[in-house]
């Protein structure tokens, strides 16, 4: 419930029964003069009965006159109002202090209500980021366990293609006929290693080119560049001009985020940031087989 909304509420009842009491001691004030009126007249009365009756009976004597009793009567019944209106005062100003005293009080009372819910407000808050700090470390290290595990996995398949490409590339460069040896095979190993690194390292090579420094036909060049891609072993795209373009992992990767951040990308967008990251210059490098 609202703490100021319980603060005047208290006010109210506090001064709802101060109003009440005031009335009550008004009323008795009231009630105390109108029996102290019609006792004096009570009083009167009798006096004047008195002395009508010594007046029969005496009838050469003086009357005594009832002025004096009459008087200190009155005095006495002026006194009662006076002590009443002493007191009533005395109970204002009683009950004002006293109410003065109750709302300090109320105030008081207030004041550390509010002072407590903001205590537990601020420690609901501070469980609140701390469950959420302890939800986003769990789900960081979820996410570096989720990579590392596709990570392994990546390499572990690369590892797997590698070796099947190999196999199958060995066939291609393996000399037909008899005579097929140990150092045969190794030559055969050497040959599709050189392949790999000779696309990798020029980035941009002509199909024609490739197939003149292995000694290969141009359709069995772009048959192999194809299965490499295909498997893992390569990453890279065929252009309209009949050359291969090596694209490794990391530049596919700022090529996603790029794709990522801007949301909607235009072909020419995309061409020609990738063109920013791609390094074509490498393709005049040559590399020894």
């Amino acid at each position: 419930m609202d703490p100021l909304f319980l603060l005047c509420a208290s006010i109210m009842v506090v001064f709802m029964a101060l109003v009440g009491l005031q009335v009550y001691k008004l009323f008795l004030k009231e009630s105390r003069m109108n029996l102290n009126v019609a006792d004096l007249e009570n009083r009167r009365a009798q006096a004047q009965a008195a002395s009508g009756r010594s007046n029969t009976a005496v009838g050469g004597l003086r009357r005594r006159p009832p002025v004096r009793a009459t008087n200190d009567e009155l005095t006495d019944s002026d006194d009662e109002p006076i002590k009443l209106d002493i007191d009533a005062a005395k109970t204002e100003k009683m009950g004002k202090k006293k109410l003065a005293k109750l709302q300090a009080k109320a105030e008081r009372r207030a004041m550390r209500e509010e002072e407590e819910a903001e205590r537990e407000q601020r420690k609901m808050f501070d469980i609140e980021r701390a469950e959420k700090e302890r939800l986003r470390e769990q789900a960081e290290e979820e996410e570096e366990r989720r990579r590392e595990l596709e990570e392994k996995q990546r390499i572990e398949a690369e590892k797997r293609r590698q070796h099947e490409e190999y196999l199958r590339l060995k066939e291609a460069f393996t000399v037909e006929g008899e005579g097929c040896d140990a150092d045969e095979n190794a030559d055969a190993e050497g040959m599709y290693r050189k392949f790999v690194d000779y696309v990798k390292a020029n980035k941009v090579v002509s199909m024609e080119i490739l197939a003149g420094e292995f000694g290969m036909r141009t359709a069995d060049v772009i048959d192999r560049l194809r299965n490499m891609v295909s498997d893992g072993v390569l990453t890279g795209v065929f252009d309209d001009r009949g050359k291969f373009i090596h694209v490794t992992d990391e530049e596919l990767l700022l090529i996603a985020k790029f794709i990522k951040q801007r949301g909607r990308v235009s072909v020419d967008e995309l061409s020609e940031y990738s063109n920013s990251l791609i390094d074509l210059e490498p393709e005049r490098k040559g590399v020894e087989v």
